[in-house]
């Protein structure tokens, strides 16, 4: 707990098979929550925890106001893709915090960075009986598994650094390899992470086509980040409701916002998009 952040440690259980996820709830003190958020951490889609990312959960809680929930769900070689433990996981916890804050009529949306952003915008775009997001925010995404992984390759080959796709910003061959090997360690095959990375595109078309509302959805992305290359997210820009590029930042601005750098802060642009979200669901808007 922060002087002025409350931090209140909850269980979901798993409705697979038991499991005791460890969550962790962060509101600022005194606040009345004019939106909730399920904050989907990071960590190449093998590691990371609900304590992983206190920086940006503190900030979205106590700079924005926003009621924020973050969990331990289980992935990478722990429960690969193939097991359908890690999308369950974050359905559940997804689920029980929709419940916890629906009482109270605030928009409720999921956030996400990294391998995380993945895992958001699978939320959105996946058909969850007793679950509505109203809003999406990934930041430096890992939108489309293989395309990252092939990137890996071709920084562990020495391709990377002539590819303009990657902006001319690459890992060297050491920490690219690591990556790969966390990041199969979860999908298991690259066939899987395409069949993954493309669903995410037109799962977006058939959602907004069937029912003809989307999740509003601000992309925030780094151009000199090294883990997460722009094309990597191609798709997603082309549907996302706004896209916000960073100029010259890298990936750990996914880990904690930048306060020290007025061009490279993006705080307010995420006040803005929700400030819309929030009048748009309510018929008076409530935010400050």
């Amino acid at each position: 707990m922060t002087a002025d952040n409350t931090v209140e440690a909850v269980f979901v259980r798993s409705t697979k098979d038991g499991f005791d996820i460890p969550c962790k709830i962060w509101q600022a003190k005194d606040n009345i929550p004019k939106v909730a958020a399920f904050y989907v951490h990071g960590g190449a889609f093998a590691s990371g925890n609900c304590d992983s990312h206190p920086q940006m959960a503190n900030a979205l809680s106590q700079t924005l106001g926003i009621t924020i929930i973050t969990a331990t769900f289980r992935c990478g070689e722990m429960a690969p893709r193939s097991t359908g433990i890690t999308l369950h996981d974050l359905k559940d916890v997804a689920k029980y915090f929709q419940e916890k804050v629906e009482s109270r009529n605030v928009p409720f949306g999921v956030i996400g960075s990294s391998s995380g952003g993945y895992f958001a915008l699978e939320l959105i775009t996946t058909q969850i009986p007793g679950i509505k997001f109203d809003f999406c925010i990934p930041i430096c995404p890992v939108a489309h598994p293989r395309r990252r992984y092939s990137y890996l390759r071709d920084c562990v080959s020495g391709k990377a650094a002539s590819n303009n796709d990657y902006g001319h910003h690459s890992h060297d061959a050491e920490t690219a390899k690591n990556m790969m090997e966390r990041q199969l360690s979860y999908w298991e095959t690259e066939e899987a992470m395409e069949i993954a990375g493309e669903a995410l595109r037109w799962n977006r078309i058939a959602a907004g086509q069937s029912s003809g509302e989307v999740t509003p959805t601000l992309l925030i992305m780094g151009t000199a980040d090294k883990n997460v290359p722009m094309h990597v997210n191609k798709y997603v820009q082309a549907w996302a409701t706004r896209t916000i590029l960073i100029g010259n930042a890298g990936h750990e601005i996914q880990n904690a916002p930048p306060v020290d750098n007025d061009f490279k802060k993006f705080l307010g642009d995420m006040d803005s998009f929700l400030a819309n979200v929030v009048k748009n669901q309510t018929d008076i808007s409530i935010w400050r």
